[in-house]
Protein backbone atom coordinates (compact mmCIF):
# COMPACT_ATOMS: atom_id res chain seq x y z
CA UNK A 1 0.00 0.00 0.00
CA UNK A 2 2.56 2.61 0.44
CA UNK A 3 4.71 1.97 -2.73
CA UNK A 4 1.00 2.46 -4.41
CA UNK A 5 0.50 5.91 -2.52
CA UNK A 6 3.81 6.93 -2.74
CA UNK A 7 4.21 6.88 0.85
CA UNK A 8 7.15 4.80 3.02
CA UNK A 9 6.54 2.20 4.52
CA UNK A 10 7.42 3.40 8.22
CA UNK A 11 5.04 6.05 7.79
CA UNK A 12 2.28 3.95 7.09
CA UNK A 13 3.13 1.49 10.00
CA UNK A 14 3.74 4.35 12.44
CA UNK A 15 -0.02 5.94 11.09
CA UNK A 16 -0.99 2.54 11.84
CA UNK A 17 0.31 2.24 15.25
CA UNK A 18 -0.75 5.38 16.37
CA UNK A 19 2.76 6.86 17.02
CA UNK A 20 1.98 9.38 14.06
CA UNK A 21 -0.60 11.57 13.43
CA UNK A 22 -2.14 12.16 9.57
CA UNK A 23 -2.34 15.31 8.15
CA UNK A 24 -5.44 16.46 5.63
CA UNK A 25 -2.77 15.95 2.57
CA UNK A 26 -1.84 12.52 3.63
CA UNK A 27 -5.35 11.62 4.40
CA UNK A 28 -6.56 12.97 0.22
CA UNK A 29 -3.70 10.80 -1.05
CA UNK A 30 -4.80 7.76 0.89
CA UNK A 31 -8.58 8.65 -0.01
CA UNK A 32 -7.63 8.51 -3.55
CA UNK A 33 -5.54 5.48 -3.51
CA UNK A 34 -8.95 3.88 -2.11
CA UNK A 35 -11.04 5.47 -4.49
CA UNK A 36 -13.54 7.21 -1.90
CA UNK A 37 -13.60 10.68 -0.60
CA UNK A 38 -11.90 11.82 2.98
CA UNK A 39 -15.26 11.82 4.41
CA UNK A 40 -15.58 8.57 3.48
CA UNK A 41 -12.20 7.23 5.08
CA UNK A 42 -12.89 9.04 8.57
CA UNK A 43 -16.11 7.78 8.73
CA UNK A 44 -14.98 4.03 8.82
CA UNK A 45 -12.65 4.43 11.75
Amino acid sequence: MAEHVGMDRSFISDLENGKKEICIRNLEVLARAFEMTVSQLVARL
